[in-house]
Parts: structure tokens; C-alpha cells; sequence
């Protein structure tokens, strides 16, 4: 059985990388499960990282308040940082 996970680009959505980590923790696993992304520094790759620790973080903010925030949306953030990681 598989006990390593190498994923060497990131995906803009951070749920298909943890579906591919979780599909090695699977029924008869008793080794630990490794994980190893490949971020290169100051390059899309670490902007990907970026926008996708956001989104989980937006996702957790909305799923534990009850009230309404007035905040920016995903792709407006998205697009703010893309263009500073340009410039």
C-alpha cells in the first residue's frame, strides 16, 4: 500500500488536494501517511498556496459565524494578490 503523497503543483482548489491525500488513508492503512508539496518561493506556485490557505480560512470564518460578514469575496482577493505578486 501507498503511504507517501507527493503533489507537485498546487491546485487553485484545496479540496482536490486533500481528496488525493485522503485517498491513501483508506480501510487496512497502519503506516503513517506522508505528504510532501513542492512550493517554490516568489513563484506562482506560493501564490496558489496563498489563495488556497484564504479559502480554507474563509470557509472556516463562515461555517463558525452565525452572523453575516461584510468581507471581500474569494475572487476580489484572489485578483488584489495576483496583481501584487505581479508587480
Amino acid at each position: 500500500m501507498a503511504n507517501s503523497v507527493h503533489i507537485m503543483e498546487p491546485h487553485w482548489n484545496p479540496m482536490i488536494e486533500s481528496q488525493a491525500v485522503d485517498r491513501v488513508h483508506r480501510i487496512g492503512q497502519k503506516q503513517d501517511i506522508e505528504v510532501v508539496r513542492y512550493v517554490v518561493h516568489d513563484s506562482i506556485d506560493f501564490y496558489v498556496r496563498w489563495v488556497q490557505n484564504h479559502k480554507l480560512h474563509m470557509v472556516r470564518e463562515s461555517l463558525s459565524s452565525s452572523s453575516q460578514q461584510n468581507a471581500e469575496t474569494v475572487s476580489d482577493v484572489r485578483w488584489k494578490k495576483l496583481l501584487e505578486f505581479l508587480q
